[in-house]
């Protein structure tokens, strides 16, 4: 774990506490809050602040034989699994996601079951008959989260068989539109 210590230390602390924000519309200002717990908006500190606080999310998800990807806010959770195992994997999954749910709360985060996706992987022949023949949602609390045929990862769409075609033809409708605007 990284200590920051003397002149950092008084320089992050600085520029942390004592933070307060209000609201400014139509000429009328709200009342003026102290802020506890933040980082102030568009501050190039955002995001590396965050990945820090964050950081043993990775080591969270490798108890449990998950592998983490972060990218800012956005975390992703890969399990490899074959045919056999599917079931388990699931469970492995729903208990990680859980721990990192718990583990969120008690660090004044939360984790949004309405944005979490689900894609299964593999080739047309594996992935169709892998969603035929099983019910495989997770459940996270009490939202179950159903299995997604696109998930945009960085801006990319992917496909259950990681074809390129709907990220290929939302690019080219994206291009051909502001080529219309011209």
């Amino acid at each position: 774990m990284v200590q920051v210590r003397d002149q950092a230390k008084k320089w992050f602390k600085s520029y942390l506490t004592g933070r307060s924000y209000c609201v400014i519309h139509g000429g009328r200002t709200s009342d003026t809050v102290l802020v506890t717990c933040w980082v102030p908006w568009g501050s190039v500190l955002g995001p590396q602040l965050f990945v820090l606080y964050t950081a043993e999310l990775a080591d969270l998800a490798a108890k449990y034989g998950v592998k983490l990807h972060a990218f800012a806010d956005d975390n992703q959770l890969h399990v490899h699994c074959d045919l056999s195992n599917v079931s388990s994997s699931v469970k492995m999954l729903e208990r990680c996601i859980s721990a990192i749910s718990q583990w969120m709360s008690a660090n004044r985060l939360k984790l949004n079951a309405d944005k979490t996706k689900l894609m299964w992987a593999g080739t047309k022949y594996t992935v169709v008959s892998l969603l035929l023949d099983r019910d495989l949602t997770l459940t996270i609390g009490t939202d179950t989260v159903a299995v997604a045929d696109t998930v945009r990862v960085l801006g990319v769409l992917f496909t259950l068989d990681l074809a390129l075609e709907k990220h290929a033809t939302s690019v080219s409708v994206k291009c051909f539109y502001q080529l219309r605007q011209l």
